[in-house]
């Protein structure tokens, strides 16, 4: 399987403002250096890494600064923070862990185990560093993206092919379109409104069961939903 291994970066961003005034006739000027209002301020940080023969792999941020990812090999899932970067365990009975997604509660979205290295993969959930297998619609499973209510979004084979998931412990994991195979979930917001890539290459947006197809822009051929915010607009590509 094709894993995405993000790099997390700072950037600043230098705006210039120009404002058009009269003086006396028609003309313009520059604000002042004084009067411009300044780029905000990045510092880049160095994570601690427990394993000085592989290097960190982070994948999700939350808004405390938080940070998770995997490291070394057998691949662990950790969290990184102000107590340093604490390995989180994989569940029990395989070795490999990674993860995704961290919410501001410090609950960690991924999977355990590793396809066919350490069988079987499956969506789990790490709450206060504990692993919670999600269980499969099929066989392996991923989880992708967590909200602040615990709730993961992620996908799991069905005969070969990956169909996209809504979980919660009310609900279990939900296929959020049976009918229709090569789907993935990718975010999913507080209102638990849920975006991904539907099998027809269209991106869609799910709620209490229902899928609704997104289409895709004029001119374009495909789209895919990556991210989705409190208002339930989603962000395609």
């Amino acid at each position: 399987m094709l894993r995405w291994f993000l790099v997390l970066l700072a950037a600043t961003v230098v705006g210039a403002i120009v404002v058009a005034a009269a003086l006396g006739g028609s003309g313009n000027r520059s604000l002042s250096a004084a009067t411009r209002p300044k780029p905000p301020h990045y510092v880049v940080e160095f994570l601690p890494n427990p394993d000085g023969d592989d290097p960190l792999r982070p994948n999700g941020i939350n808004e405390k600064g938080e940070i998770t990812g995997w490291v070394g090999w057998p691949y662990a899932a950790f969290v990184s923070g102000d107590a340093g970067t604490v390995l989180l365990p994989s569940r029990p009975g395989t070795s490999f862990g990674f993860g995704h997604e961290i919410n501001d509660r410090g609950d960690v979205a991924g999977s355990s185990g590793f396809e066919q290295i350490d069988p079987p993969e499956r969506a789990t959930r790490w709450h206060d560093g504990v692993p919670k297998d999600l269980g499969a619609l099929g066989t392996d499973s991923f989880g992708h993206s967590i909200n602040n209510l615990g709730h993961v979004v992620g996908w799991s084979y069905v005969d070969g092919q990956p169909h996209g998931f809504f979980w919660s412990p009310a609900a279990g994991m939900v296929d959020v379109n049976p009918e229709l195979s090569f789907t993935h979930s990718y975010d999913v917001n507080e209102r638990d409104v849920v975006t991904g890539g539907g099998g027809n290459g269209h991106a869609f947006r799910w709620q209490d069961g229902t899928y609704t197809d997104l289409g895709v822009p004029p001119g374009y051929a495909t789209s895919v939903g990556m991210a989705i915010n409190r208002a339930t607009r989603s962000q395609a590509t």
